[in-house]
């Protein structure tokens, strides 16, 4: 099989590289995936350069989560072969992975590979951001670069809350698709004066909280 795997630590373009492995055999507890799917989220691109709350035992695979098919399972693990999952572990941008079938969310067929194979890494984050934040319903939260993956997510958690959101984007172009999942007001910082609208918006009152998605 082949795998993206680092030997050090650095910039993706410079120290990532594919080698030939070994297909894994699970043992007891795990599952043997056929990946179809992984994302590039700003935590893989951390990882690689050691900047990440998990450390990289090197040498290392990248990619913390997807979305496969099983092909293999250990004595413990009780799922069907042939089964499409979304999954987490480490190294996950490869043809096969080996992880523990608690990790393990099978999906719909209606869910396409793209989606699925986003289910761990941001949507528990935007949770956790937004638990974290303790803005309670009917007060503002600001969300910075909404219309990432991350800030799309906050804002219909947002909505179903009761929690008033200000998102602020550098582009208008998706502001229609953000406003129909639930933002209440879009700030363009490249047009407006940032601190003068959000006082407008919130009557002087400020927002209770920041998340800053690009940090």
């Amino acid at each position: 099989m082949k795998k993206v795997v680092f030997h050090q630590f650095g910039k993706p373009a410079d120290i990532l590289q594919v080698e030939n492995a070994e297909t894994p055999t699970p043992g007891p507890d795990e599952v043997l995936i056929k990946v179809l799917a992984g994302p590039i989220n700003p935590s893989d691109i951390m990882f690689v350069q050691n900047l990440y709350g998990i450390r990289p035992q090197l040498p290392s695979g990248a990619g913390f989560e997807g979305v496969g098919i099983v092909e293999a399972v250990g004595d413990n693990a009780k799922v069907a072969l042939g089964t499409r999952v979304s999954f987490t572990a480490i190294g996950t941008w490869s043809e096969y992975v080996l992880t523990n079938h608690r990790t393990l969310i099978p999906v719909p067929d209606a869910m396409p590979d793209e989606v699925a194979a986003q289910l761990f890494v941001n949507p528990f984050t935007a949770v956790a951001m937004v638990e974290e934040s303790g803005v309670k319903t009917g007060e503002w939260l600001m969300i910075t670069a909404c219309a990432s993956a991350l800030g799309k997510m906050v804002i219909q958690i947002c909505q179903m809350r009761g929690i008033k959101t200000i998102g602020t984007v550098r582009r208008n172009d998706l502001n229609d698709e953000l406003k129909a999942l639930g933002v209440d007001e879009i700030i363009n910082t490249d047009e407006d004066n940032l601190p003068k609208r959000v006082q407008q918006i919130t009557n002087y009152e400020g927002v209770r909280a920041v998340l800053e998605c690009v940090g």
